[in-house]
């Protein structure tokens, strides 16, 4: 009685030739869990804290490849003078409360800190007008475009 032998036609692993069950494979596990595929396994991908500093210093300003210059947004130029100008403790208009806002001088919103000042929430609303537009009464709102009645009498 002879034995059936089936002709195996499996590849040698390409690193250490052990014989590979599949016929696909060019590696077996051990070897492509090593890294041996990974053409990063074994490398040191983190910097230490003087090479992280020189990195950090390297792209400063308008060196940095996300720098948008001029073109900058509202909320992002009022982030970037907020880092840069310092808070005073009170209101640089009035001197008498605590500043919230940080207001542009001009109006044209450039990255100049001479441009921009730090008020308190009442100075600042009267300084862009908005003081006389939104004026409360008594509980009554009077900047509201819904209201048509006179309340001069309240």
């Amino acid at each position: 009685m002879t034995e059936y032998h089936p002709i195996t036609t499996s590849t040698r692993c390409f690193d250490c030739k052990k014989l590979l069950k599949s016929k696909t494979a060019k590696r077996c596990g051990s070897c492509s869990q090593k890294g041996l595929l990974n053409h990063r396994f074994g490398k040191h991908t983190h910097h230490n804290r003087v090479t992280r500093k020189k990195i950090a210093i390297a792209h400063i300003g308008s060196k940095n490849p996300a720098w948008k210059g001029n073109k900058v947004g509202y909320h992002a130029l009022h982030s970037w003078i907020r880092y840069r100008l310092k808070k005073p403790t009170l209101c640089q208009n009035c001197e008498l409360f605590p500043p919230y806002d940080l207001a542009n001088i001009s109006g044209l919103y450039k990255r100049d800190l001479k441009d921009w000042e730090w008020l308190c929430r009442d100075c600042h609303m009267v300084k862009d007008g908005r003081k006389e537009k939104y004026s409360f009464k008594k509980g009554i709102f009077y900047g509201s475009k819904y209201l048509t009645k006179n309340y001069e009498h309240i």
